[in-house]
């Protein structure tokens, strides 16, 4: 996977916030398990998810949103390489999950990696030229030429992985895509796409460029918030990619799931 040297370029910090109670945990703060039945979607969406996904157990608490910053900074929109980390709350399938991630955009391709703590459920997305490789330890290697696809046949919901390299930058994949002004304390603005709402509620500079300070993604009733604490423009790069070391993929294979076991 190809790995950016210059460090990145960090936001403020922002206060603490009290995180709300878990759906679903008692209130001696054990969770409530999960139906047999749910279980395995569930298991399987949360490491589909993994880059945006780490074990816990709160929604990220809201925060206001922020002015833009002053006009002719310009925003990342039309940079095709950039890296971004930050946090994540997400409403998934019934759970309540906090989370880590990184994203790094790689022309039209995209790496990104999760991991807990001592590199518990380490996870790792890495799609070039329309090809998806997800390895993660529940679910082991997977691989599909489609990897909204990929998403539905393990958690029967199409998750649009592919729109995230334009969504994260605050902005839409489509250029005729409706953008509607928000006004406080509501967002900046918002857009709908492949059937999911993205609001952008705040914008910050970071590394001279116009990012989101926090994003909020809906779709039905999945829900991710994520904060952007770091990014920063970066250069593709051609080789090193898990796609690379796993060779090209075949031209006529399937979009559906390798033959790796499934998780239990």
């Amino acid at each position: 996977m190809h790995a950016m040297t210059a460090p990145l370029s960090t936001a403020p910090a922002a206060p603490p916030h009290a995180a709300p109670p878990v759906s679903g945990q008692a209130a001696s703060g054990t969770p409530a398990p999960a139906s047999p039945g749910r279980a395995r979607p569930v298991l399987m969406a949360l490491a589909l998810l993994a880059p945006l996904l780490l074990g816990g157990c709160s929604l990220l608490a809201p925060a206001p949103a922020t002015a833009p910053p002053a006009a002719g900074v310009p925003d990342a929109r039309q940079l095709d390489a950039w890296r971004m980390e930050g946090k994540a709350g997400v409403r998934f399938l019934g759970q309540t999950v906090s989370a880590t991630y990184s994203w790094q955009r790689l022309g039209d391709g995209y790496d990104a990696e999760a991991a807990g703590p001592l590199n518990q459920g380490r996870t790792t997305l890495s799609s070039r030229d329309g090809w998806l490789v997800l390895e993660n330890a529940w679910l082991g290697r997977r691989e599909s030429a489609s990897a909204e696809l990929l998403a539905k046949a393990l958690t029967g919901i199409p998750i649009p992985l592919d729109s995230l390299n334009a969504w994260l930058t605050g902005w839409p994949a489509e250029a005729d895509t409706a953008i509607t002004p928000l006004a406080e304390p509501d967002g900046l603005r918002e857009f709908s796409e492949r059937g999911w709402t993205t609001r952008v509620m705040g914008e910050q500079v970071l590394s001279g460029y116009r990012v989101p300070t926090r994003l909020v993604m809906t779709q039905a009733n999945n829900r991710i918030v994520l904060t952007v604490a770091g990014w920063q423009p970066g250069s593709p790069p051609t080789v090193d990619s898990a796609v690379d070391q796993a060779g090209a993929a075949p031209a006529d294979a399937a979009s559906t799931p390798s033959a790796a076991s499934p998780a239990p």
